[in-house]
């Protein structure tokens, strides 16, 4: 019996191991993003403890400089989106302005307002921004030299559906996608250019090319 349960011991420890970020002293991950089809429950404490470990900060480490105007505006109104905000979602004049999460890992900020459009009412959220002083930093986000997402073979377009699980021996701070072709589906269904990052809840985080972190906050 004793026997039996230290190897059950060793096998469960090895598959929370191969979900934790890699190493445990790179910046972290937060819970799946915006565009995730699920949510997921609360990190381990290994991994909220590497996420306090480290921080970018602009101009410090690992290449992360001051961000451009045109790069990164960090700009929110204190005022939470209600959960039934979306991007081109009906919306009824009047309504006050909003602050969304958004990007991989909810980590970006979007100013979200009614306007008038073609369609009628709609909600609009232009620009996700990031804040440069975050304590979680960004360094799980650089996306140079990101390989393909894998192939899904549960989906017949093979493309990976954000806030589903990853494979568990992915790295939890090694973004894949790419910023030509098509590599992930939002929670809509709709296929989309852009990175996906494999939280440390063994989850898919992804977000558009539009909405990734910019490089002068994740290091070139």
């Amino acid at each position: 019996m004793h026997a039996r349960a230290l190897g059950l011991g060793l096998l469960v420890g090895f598959f929370e191991i191969a979900c934790r970020l890699d190493p445990l002293t790179t910046a972290g991950l937060s819970s799946p993003g915006g565009d995730d089809a699920s949510a997921g429950n609360t990190p381990a404490p290994e991994c909220l403890a590497a996420m306090a470990s480290a921080k970018i900060s602009d101009g410090g480490v690992d290449g992360s400089r001051a961000c451009t105007l045109d790069e990164n505006t960090f700009e929110q109104v204190g005022n939470p989106c209600p959960l039934t905000v979306r991007e081109q979602g009906p919306c009824v004049l009047g309504s006050p302005s909003c602050d969304k999460t958004c990007g991989p890992g909810k980590a970006g900020n979007e100013i979200c307002a009614c306007q008038t459009t073609t369609n009628g009412p709609e909600w609009v959220c232009p620009r996700c921004t990031y804040d440069p002083d975050s304590p979680k930093g960004y360094a799980c986000y650089r996306r140079a030299d990101a390989p393909l997402c894998p192939f899904n073979d549960s989906d017949p377009s093979g493309l990976i559906l954000s806030g589903t699980p990853c494979p568990r021996d992915w790295l939890g701070c090694q973004p894949c996608g790419s910023d030509m072709v098509k590599v992930y589906r939002d929670s809509q269904n709709t296929p989309h250019v852009g990175f996906c990052v494999c939280t440390d809840l063994c989850r898919w985080s992804c977000a558009s090319t539009s909405e990734w972190p910019p490089s002068c906050l994740t290091g070139p």
